[in-house]
């Protein structure tokens, strides 16, 4: 469904970092009323514009208008949309004013149209779990909830220089005057809501502390409150205090007091943070008083398993691990299910009235008997929720066993998903042999350009064997794995798309970046899952390092290194060393490495470095190259890979807070090994300061051992069972299952941007 933004400040990067999460969602093009801004923003992101508000509600192609505005502008330009018979999907909250926010929601409804605000978080993983904690009663009945979003005194940091990805400033002067509990206390309230249900009353206190938050411009109003303590009374019977500020120091934690136990969450702004349970009982109570007798007798809060990995492409400069897009998705598909988002008109102005109680009790009154409702909320599908469309259905995989080679799907329907594969070579035996250790999929077919191989792969297995064209028409074959030459790679899949089939694809996807725009393109049209089979981010190891690094355990990533190689003695015709079997260093190795750097730092500026080819001729196939990735503010990537000689095949992470180094061999790491830095001041003698400072950020990552933190160190486990290539393969069945087109971990975005990178690369000619 095509939607069109408003507003291309600050927070519109981090929109657009995640849409490509959601194949449902088609930018039909921006506008914003600062032409320099806007101009700046669609040539970051290379999408169209409107020359006015006039043209993009015109626009009859699109559905819904993405409102990301001032908040002081939401009502002006949300009203406008549904004037034109646009759904809209705004950014929090609905309005600034009261009486403008219950006109809004009844414009909304007078033209059956939706109306939804953000947050979103609510539909996160780490929101989902906590839901289903609830449900499940693992702390008993929740009877009282302490809120915290407070985060510190910020306007003592250096806020003139936030600069979002398309170079757009930090509103801070904005900020403060909207105030921090109109901004933020949605991310907390949004969650109680959808657990508990709706309010009955609240008791809110709200002042302004700090007056002169910024000496750089006069703020209008100069009074806007920065601390809020509110206390909400559920009509389910539960009370929550939640406080918000820019004064009281960092702390987004929330903690869920029930009759059994005590569940606790440490991060709003991120969806795969943990939930943490601790549970009661005579003893504990009595040690809780003594928390150094509490620790030794074992009474700690413990992580549950989440209801599903965190994984989705956000990465841009100053981004939280928030999938922003997910809400405008969640009403997309509401729209197209005929039913209510789960962010609904009712819910969205429910969360209003509180928010502008929590900010302005002397306005809205306090205590304020709540004057509105809404409709229970389901979870989502995969959380145990209601299953959003009766065409989806959704699997649970859990995630990787560790006692045993299988990846269990549970399946949510009887019949099995079946695979054929097309390739007879060893990457097409290894898959064979790693679809038998998924649980709900079987291998139908084997297919490939000699009979004899294709036919012995498939005895072997069990499965038929027929020729690629009889393979790509077989109705009982789901999902296909190309496993054939890299230059095969384009015919194969386009073929298997467009015979209707789910396609999985060997890396390299394709052998260039056009290549991949088309694909992507008919897989759109076909409305088919695609991905590419890059197999090393599924894996246990890459999973873990993806959470270490998103948990800050050692601070925004600044250079990456990582280099991979192997003294090939190859005879001249060997594919690899033939540029029209898509041969090359590049293309063999060279894509493990972007890979990596991409999913570590996110899609670089700017793409160079410098090529070795066979001959030393310029026309020479690539068998050495050396990348320079350059991030901005002198962060960079350095990437080796070479047929040439024998490397380390290892990668290095480094942030101002210490290093991860993963070990060798990079694609299938047996373990992580993280130290961090101590500070040393010039002159100052060097000290330990600066390591146990570290330690209680560290800490909370929960596969770091907090002794181990303590000297500076750790090494992580990260075995990955069988061959490794079952990971990816469970994946392509989740997403199938539950009616995604892509996969979060390997969008074709992403895949797309490490082709053009790859191009790059092999254009160098010295």
């Amino acid at each position: 469904m095509k939607i069109a933004i408003v507003g291309t400040g600050y927070v519109a990067d981090f929109y657009f970092a995640t849409l490509g999460n959601h194949p449902q969602i088609e930018v039909a093009g921006v506008f914003d009323r600062d032409a320099e801004r806007l101009a700046r923003f669609a040539s970051f992101h290379r999408v169209p514009t409107y020359r006015s508000l006039d043209e993009l509600f015109a626009d009859t192609s699109v559905k819904v208008v993405v409102n990301l505005t001032n908040p002081r502008n939401h009502y002006e330009v949300s009203r406008a949309a549904l004037l034109s018979g646009k759904h809209v999907y705004t950014e929090k909250p609905l309005s600034t004013s009261w009486e403008q926010a219950i006109e809004l929601t009844k414009l909304a409804k007078s033209r059956g149209l939706q109306l939804s605000s953000a947050p979103c978080t609510v539909l996160g993983e780490c929101a989902q779990t906590l839901w289903k904690a609830v449900r499940e009663k693992l702390a008993g009945e929740i009877r009282l909830v302490y809120a915290e979003l407070d985060d510190g005194m910020i306007h003592r940091e250096g806020l003139r220089g936030w600069v979002s990805a398309s170079g757009n400033p930090w509103p801070y002067k904005d900020e403060f005057e909207v105030g921090c509990t109109l901004e933020h206390a949605g991310y907390y309230v949004s969650w109680l809501c959808a657990m508990f249900g709706p309010a009955e009353s609240v008791t809110a206190f709200a002042s302004a502390q700090i007056p002169e938050k910024s000496p750089h411009q006069k703020l209008d109003p100069p009074d806007t409150p920065d601390v809020s303590v509110g206390c909400i009374r559920f009509r389910s019977g539960v009370v929550a205090r939640i406080t918000c500020s820019i004064v009281g120091a960092h702390d987004h934690s929330m903690r869920l007091f029930g009759e059994t136990g005590t569940l606790s969450v440490r991060a709003a702004w991120d969806f795969s943070a943990p939930v943490f349970l601790k549970t009661w009982n005579k003893l504990s109570f009595r040690a809780e008083k003594y928390p150094k007798v509490s620790r030794l007798l074992g009474f700690k809060e413990k992580p549950i398993a989440p209801v599903r990995e965190a994984s989705f492409a956000y990465k841009t400069k100053g981004s939280n691990p928030i999938d922003f897009g997910r809400g405008i998705a969640e009403l997309i598909d509401a729209i197209h299910e005929g039913r209510q988002s789960r962010l609904s008109t009712d819910y969205s102005l429910h969360l209003n009235e509180i928010v502008l109680t929590l900010q302005h009790p002397e306005i809205m009154g306090t205590p304020r008997r709540m004057t509105t409702t809404f409709d229970a909320i389901e979870p989502m599908p995969w959380a145990g929720g209601a299953k959003s469309s009766p065409t989806r259905t959704s699997v649970d995989v859990a995630r990787p066993d560790v006692d045993g080679r299988r990846v269990h799907v549970t399946e949510k329907r009887a019949d099995a998903i079946g695979f054929g594969v097309i390739g007879t070579g060893a990457m097409a035996r290894a898959i064979v042999g790693a679809i038998g250790t998924v649980d709900g999929v079987q291998l139908r077919a084997v297919g490939g350009r000699d009979a004899s191989k294709a036919a012995s792969l498939a005895h072997e297995s069990g499965a038929a064997s027929c020729s690629i064209d009889e393979l790509i028409r077989r109705d009982d074959v789901d999902v296909i794995y190309v496993a054939t030459p890299n230059h095969l790679h384009h015919e194969h899949v386009v073929r298997s798309l467009e015979a209707g089939k789910h396609v999985v694809c060997e890396k390299p996807f394709m052998t260039c970046a056009s290549e991949v725009r088309d694909v992507m393109g008919v897989a759109e049209r076909v409305d088919r899952f695609c991905m590419e089979a890059m197999w090393m981010r599924f894996t246990p190891a890459m999973r873990r390092l993806r959470e270490l690094v998103r948990s800050g355990a050692i601070g925004e990533v600044r250079m990456l290194s990582a280099q991979m190689g192997y003294p090939y003695k190859l005879d001249p015709g060997h594919r690899l060393l033939d540029a029209k079997q898509g041969g090359g260093v590049v293309l063999d190795l060279g894509v493990y490495l972007l890979s990596l750097a991409f999913d570590v730092m996110g899609r670089p500026l700017h793409v160079g470095g410098a090529l070795r080819r066979a001959g030393d001729r310029a026309d020479g196939i690539d068998t050495t190259m050396t990348a320079i990735l350059d991030y901005g503010q002198g962060r960079s990537a350095q990437l080796f890979a070479t047929f040439e000689g024998a490397t380390s095949n290892d990668a290095t992470i480094v942030g101002p807070g210490g290093t991860i180094r993963v070990e060798e061999p990079i694609y299938r790491p047996p373990g992580l090994r993280v130290s961090y830095a101590t500070p040393i001041v010039p002159g100052a003698g060097g000290g330990s300061g600066g390591r146990f400072s570290r330690l209680k950020l560290l800490a909370k990552n929960r596969y770091v051992p907090a002794m181990k933190l303590a000297l500076g160190r750790a090494r992580i486990e990260t075995p990955t069972p069988g061959s490794g290539y079952q990971f990816q393969l469970a994946e392509a069945v989740e997403c199938i299952r539950g009616g995604r087109k892509e996969s979060p971990i390997m969008p074709l975005t992403e895949t797309l941007a490490i082709h053009e990178a790859m191009d790059s690369l092999r254009a160098i000619v010295d």
